[in-house]
């Protein structure tokens, strides 16, 4: 009898052991405070990312949940794990709590100048190498017509490309479905302009061009009209800053002097759409192209905002 009494009692011991182990590690303890990860602010470029860490205290607490926050998410978003993207300019505070335990991080997001986000400048100011890039690489010419002249102001110069010849150009974009173009051009008589030819082989009318009426510009079927805008129409030996931003399966935007001269829809694989490292300047299949002048070309790998545009400094 004695025998099975100490058995007993062993066994209820054991069972007793079993269960106490069965108990996680800080299961019931109460969240005192939250520590922060090492980085607790931070400067992002508009486009990347951050991962902010909290962790309680104690650190053997599990009955916990934080809650992640943002309080301006038209700046940045948080996520329930503290990873943040970037949405605007601007700054926020990234908030993490429980309760009423709050901890804070403290986000600005900014961008480049826009004139440092080019991926490729063309000013044509050595008459010596007329494609000579200022960002990017070299234009390659194709044609003998080209000719180094007088540029908008009296200290700059410009390039006439002649019917016939063009450019081809590595835009070094790294998007074929929104980029933005800026040109400086202008027509020796008032004819019509080839500005933007998609396809290498130069096989197929040229893409983006403006019609033999001087009031028409845009996209094979989507064009615009110019006589209701400001600018009316382009006049012959006139300068002229026209910026063409292209968001395929959006909206795609014609700015010209800084005047918003037509949108269009473009779906995407439209024939605005570059191949991946070139496109050509210029250039027409079949003889529609005419003599331009041109003094400066530059391209940015996203659809710029009028307000870029605005911030850039006039010829």
């Amino acid at each position: 009898m004695k025998t099975v009494i100490i058995r007993s009692f062993y066994f209820l011991a054991a069972c007793l052991l079993l269960s106490g182990c069965e108990k996680q590690l800080g299961e019931g303890v109460t969240l005192k405070d939250i520590a922060q990860g090492e980085t607790t602010s931070a400067r992002l470029l508009l486009g990347e990312s951050i991962r902010f860490y909290a962790y309680p205290l104690p650190y053997d607490c599990t009955d916990y949940e934080f809650k992640w926050e943002s309080s301006d998410p038209g700046v940045a978003k948080v996520d329930d794990f503290g990873r943040v993207t970037t949405v605007n300019l601007g700054t926020t505070t990234i908030s993490v709590s429980q309760g009423n335990i709050k901890k804070d991080f403290s986000l600005e997001v900014y961008e480049l100048p826009i004139l440092e986000q080019m991926t490729g400048y063309w000013t044509f100011e050595d008459d010596g190498n007329l494609g000579k890039a200022t960002t990017g690489a070299n234009l390659e010419l194709s044609g003998a017509g080209f000719s180094s002249i007088e540029g908008p102001k009296a200290d700059n110069k410009a390039v006439r490309v002649e019917k016939g010849s063009y450019f081809k150009c590595a835009h070094g974009s790294g998007s074929t479905t929104a980029y933005t173009i800026m040109m400086d051009f202008k027509l020796p008589a008032a004819t019509r302009a080839c500005f933007v030819q998609t396809k290498l082989e130069n096989n197929d009318d040229v893409d983006f061009f403006l019609r033999g009426n001087m009031y028409e510009i845009g996209v094979v079927g989507a064009y615009t009209d110019l006589r209701q805008t400001s600018i009316n129409q382009i006049e012959a030996n006139t300068w002229y800053r026209m910026f063409i931003v292209i968001q395929l399966d959006g909206t795609s935007t014609y700015y010209i002097n800084g005047v918003n001269v037509g949108e269009a829809k473009l779906a995407a694989g439209n024939r605005m759409q570059l191949d991946k490292t070139h496109v050509l300047l210029f250039a027409d299949e079949d003889g529609e192209d005419e003599t331009i002048d041109v003094a400066a070309v530059a391209f940015w790998g996203r659809a710029l905002e009028k307000r870029h545009i605005d911030s850039i400094p006039a010829f």
